[in-house]
């Protein structure tokens, strides 16, 4: 296994302020993303981020992870819902459903986070059933449901249908690196983050225990574990061993490849490009690598 990276400690820290440079919403997990100036976080994280999802006739939820095929499904947000399009296959007006829906449910399971998510009504499960080639159903998360976060590194919190937690950040130095070590480069959209920040070392964002952003305080929970679904050109739908070879070579701990963390913020407010990044606390993540990036020779295994 590769080395640890070194603990990164305050007078290490870069000299410049950190400052958010991308927002990105995904209203339908594993769809195409929507980049925004400003959004609003309410008790789930960025604002109808992740609030659709799809599932198989078993049930399972969809993601790129096993079909990568939904690269290619473009998300316009609406007012009442979103309108999903796929070039040479037109598309469908998906709505978001009200509290106190009374229709038809479904039990789904994901990442061990259990919810019975209401169905979406309506011709959305018809068009996506013939895009993707097997029998699946749209499920929505009203204002009234929620799962809840993992209770291991923090107190739990309400999710939608994101993996994990309720913001993702990664900074353009960390993607940066990994860049600087592969024969391709790829665009941050691999990874999917809600943030984009700029102005801070190679994965200096790990080790950020609480930070502000636009006058909202956030919490740093973890590092964010990454899967095969990096290996989706988000273009093409192509799947390679890059950039999750390469990045496991210097980023392996806990049995999991590291890019980018996981925060939770404390009530709500909103994040706009241009907002700096004021990091009130550091100190080393509960899990994977403690901090910048280090020279490192890749396993002989991979």
């Amino acid at each position: 296994m590769a080395e640890s990276p070194p603990t990164l400690d305050a007078p290490a820290r870069a000299a410049s302020i950190p400052t958010v440079v991308g927002l990105t919403i995904y209203p339908l997990k594993s769809g195409q993303g929507i980049p925004v100036d400003r959004v609003a976080l309410d008790r789930y994280g960025p604002a109808m981020d992740r609030r659709w999802m799809l599932v198989d006739d078993r049930g399972d939820f969809m993601t790129q992870r096993t079909h990568p095929r939904m690269h290619a499904l473009e998300v316009e947000l609406l007012e009442d819902g979103i309108f999903v399009s796929a070039e040479g296959s037109g598309g469908v007006h998906v709505p978001k459903l009200p509290p106190g829906h009374s229709g038809e449910e479904q039990y789904v399971s994901l990442w061990e986070k259990d919810m019975v998510a209401p169905v979406v009504p309506g011709d959305s499960a018809a068009w996506f059933s013939e895009f993707m080639g097997e029998e699946c159903r749209v499920l929505f998360v009203p204002d009234d449901r929620e799962r809840k976060s993992d209770r291991e590194y923090i107190e739990r919190r309400a999710l939608s249908f994101a993996d994990g937690y309720q913001v993702l950040v990664a900074s353009r130095a960390s993607l940066d690196e990994l860049n600087r070590r592969l024969d391709s480069p790829v665009e941050m959209r691999r990874f999917r983050p809600n943030v984009v920040v700029d102005g801070c070392g190679p994965h200096e964002e790990d080790l950020w225990r609480a930070v502000e952003i636009g006058g909202l305080r956030y919490r740093g929970v973890k590092p964010c574990p990454r899967c095969v679904l990096v290996t989706v050109d988000p273009d093409t739908g192509e799947k390679g061993p890059e950039p999750l070879r390469t990045l496991t070579g210097y980023r392996r701990q806990d049995g999991y490849a590291w890019f980018g963390t996981n925060l939770v913020h404390e009530g709500e407010g909103f994040l706009a490009v241009g907002d700096t990044v004021a990091v009130l606390e550091v100190g080393p993540p509960p899990v994977g690598p403690a901090g910048v990036v280090a020279e490192t020779t890749p396993p002989a295994e991979e």
